[in-house]
């Protein structure tokens, strides 16, 4: 794929997991943060009742993704000599903030899904 594509994709993802926080997962802090700053206090769909693995694992696979590919992009999916180390830091990013939001350190549930769905988002777009 292009890299304007790559991008777009990436760019793609972050919006929609932002859309299902907003739309459907009004008790958390990137809804209310985002409802404040956009004024959309009040703002949910309760009418509409999708999987857990839509809410919940979904938008961590689309972070992962986009945070992966923009990383790529960024060193030309080029991970030669000392850009290999690049290569591990989404997976270190989204592993960690899980693992933070265990022992409370970020806010959040911490779910072992989630790890593996963000690694999924990981492989998507290292072993395409």
């Amino acid at each position: 794929m292009t890299n304007k594509l790559n991008l777009s994709f990436a760019i793609l993802s972050l919006i929609i997991g932002l859309l299902i926080y907003l739309c459907f997962r009004q008790s958390t802090f990137i809804h209310s943060f985002f409802s404040f700053l956009l004024n959309l206090e009040g703002f949910a769909v309760d009418s509409i009742k999708l999987s857990n693995w839509f809410l919940y694992n979904l938008p961590d696979l689309l972070w992962s993704y986009s945070l992966t590919t923009t990383i790529f992009l960024l060193w030309e999916f080029d991970f030669s000599g000392s850009g290999i180390y690049w290569l591990f830091i989404p997976l270190f990013v989204t592993s960690f903030y899980e693992i933070g939001q265990n022992f409370n350190i970020v806010p959040g549930t911490y779910d072992l899904k989630d790890i593996i769905y963000q690694f999924y988002g990981y492989v998507f777009v290292s072993f395409p």
